[in-house]
């Protein structure tokens, strides 16, 4: 026996309980019934019993059957002469919870409520302060078996819920997948719908397929599918995972936009607007193009034809907006604009101010035009061809520029004229960059029969260097190498005497060649 228990019944004198199967009728649910009379035992039994039936309650079936309306009992222990030490009670519960107002009866009829749930009953009682409490075995309370009784059937259950496609945009009806219900012979599930809002019911939409609006831009919706049995007790709810409603597919147009007017320099031009599909839909911008490019700041109904435009398809694009939904573009069918007869031609010709050299910047002068309005575009070349990205009055000289004569492409523009073009040019080539070329001797006299050791640097535009280089002494050649910035090597054995050494970098295509100070070397005899 537990060391509490032990304790409980040497506090006690006598406990004397009744058991057995007591016999009911059935009577209202949670109502209490006439308690049957206690059968006391002849004899006392010790605390330790009653904590053993209080921990191990006996559920009794009144009926024999269980079911809703049959009556279900737990034998109440009698107590006698604990002196009040003892506080006894019970609860009903139904899956595990407890069915409320059926604290303290011993007796309990399941109502319908109770219809296919476990029942059990848990009795608790708190002896000298300590609580101790136990729960019966469960039984089942089936569903009624009255036909035409409500819960005669099963509520429905969705052996698969609702679902709805995981996108859903403005203006596109979005289709429920029915759940699927544990339907069986004759026994079948009406299923309706409700569309939700944020969780919220949307009023109307109560169909199977729904077409999100405005209202629901950047909303979450999702579908409640209620499954109703016949009979059942209740209806059964699935709900859809939730999906955000986006844009809903641009408005197109139904008739392209159109242009009116005269293509030709000065003229203006007009846009007659588009028809779109999609009611409520409205021109909200319009951009001429210039061979398909945008024309800067032309974003009115109309357009006035300048020298830019000689020669070039002319287009519109027009922009239509619906509120809820992507905006649609259209763009009209291009007209050729005929260029005036006036030539725009430079009177005082362009130039080019700087040095031509790696780093140096140059700064190009459109000169003087028979238009004084004219604007320009700069394309420079290298050699003839255009450099990628020099389109700016300055550039920069290249380290790719070296040998090449670097000239400056202008184009001038003006209302009411021809475009014109003229071009610049450096007075020379690019020069190659300039190099430096250092030695030094390791020692500056070594005894015959040794190898001198000798160090080369090789530098341009204050970086290292790779090329190839020649050692001299006097004026023969020693030894061709290569260099990568700095390089130690050994001269060949060299007779008695003074030596002047000298390296000669030879350059390359960007780099120019380069000759270091002499130095002297002292070879001479060994001693003996």
């Amino acid at each position: 026996m537990p060391t509490h228990h032990r304790a409980l019944s040497a506090l006690a004198t006598t406990a004397l309980l009744s058991s057995g199967l007591a016999l009911g009728t059935v009577v209202p649910a949670q109502a209490a019934p006439a308690q049957p009379s206690p059968i006391v035992q002849p004899q006392d039994k010790g605390l330790g019993d009653l904590v053993a039936l209080i921990t191990n309650p006996v559920l009794n079936l009144l009926s024999g059957v269980p079911g809703v309306g049959q009556a279900v009992s737990v034998t109440k222990p009698v107590v006698d002469s604990v002196l009040g030490i003892l506080n006894l009670d019970i609860v009903w519960l139904c899956d595990g919870s407890v069915i409320p107002g059926s604290e303290g009866f011993w007796t309990f009829v399941p109502t319908e409520a109770q219809a296919g749930c476990e029942l059990a009953a848990k009795t608790i009682a708190t002896v000298l302060g300590v609580p101790i409490s136990g729960i019966t075995r469960v039984i089942e309370i089936p569903l009624s078996s009255i036909p035409g009784l409500p819960g005669s059937v099963k509520a429905p259950v969705a052996t698969k819920a609702v679902t709805i496609p995981t996108t859903a945009k403005v203006g596109a009806p979005v289709s429920a997948t029915a759940p699927t219900w544990d339907d069986s012979g004759e026994v079948k599930t009406v299923t309706t719908y409700q569309w939700l809002r944020a969780g919220t019911a949307i009023p109307g939409a109560t169909l199977a397929t729904y077409t999100p609006t405005v209202e629901d831009l950047g909303k979450a919706i999702s579908v409640q599918a209620t499954g109703t049995r016949e009979k059942a007790p209740q209806p059964t709810v699935s709900t859809s995972s939730p999906v955000t409603v986006t844009q809903g597919d641009a408005p197109t147009a139904t008739v392209a936009p159109s242009i009116a007017g005269t293509p030709k320099v000065g003229e203006t031009l007009t846009v007659n607007a588009p028809t779109w599909s999609g009611t409520g839909t409205t021109a909200n911008g319009y951009q001429w193009l210039r061979d398909g490019q945008p024309v800067t700041g032309a974003t009115a109904t109309t357009y006035v034809l300048t020298e830019a435009d000689a020669g070039k398809a002319i287009t519109v694009k027009v922009t239509g907006k619906r509120t809820g939904y992507a905006d649609g573009t259209a763009t009209s069918s291009p007209v050729t604009v005929t260029a005036d007869d006036k030539p725009l031609t430079p009177t005082v010709a362009p130039s080019i101010a700087g040095f031509a050299e790696v780093g140096r910047t140059l700064t190009a002068s459109p000169g003087s035009w028979t238009a004084p309005d004219a604007e320009f575009t700069y394309v420079w070349r290298r050699g003839g061809v255009a450099i990628p990205g020099a389109t700016q009055p300055t550039y920069v000289v290249q380290v790719a520029d070296i040998g090449s004569r670097l000239t400056v492409e202008i184009t001038a523009v003006a209302t009411g004229f021809t475009e014109g073009a003229a071009t610049a040019s450096t007075a020379g080539t690019v020069a190659r960059l300039t190099s430096t070329t250092g030695v030094a001797l390791a020692k500056k006299t070594v005894k015959k029969g040794q190898k001198a050791k000798l160090t080369i640097t090789l530098r341009s535009a204050g970086a290292a260097r790779t090329g190839q280089v020649r050692i001299f002494d006097g004026k023969r050649l020693v030894r061709t190498l290569s260099v990568n910035g700095k390089r130690s090597v050994k001269l060949p054995k060299l007779g008695v005497g003074k030596h002047r050494i000298k390296v000669t970098y030879v350059g390359s295509r960007t780099t120019a060649p380069s000759t270091s100070k002499v130095v002297v070397l002292k070879v001479v005899k060994k001693k003996k």
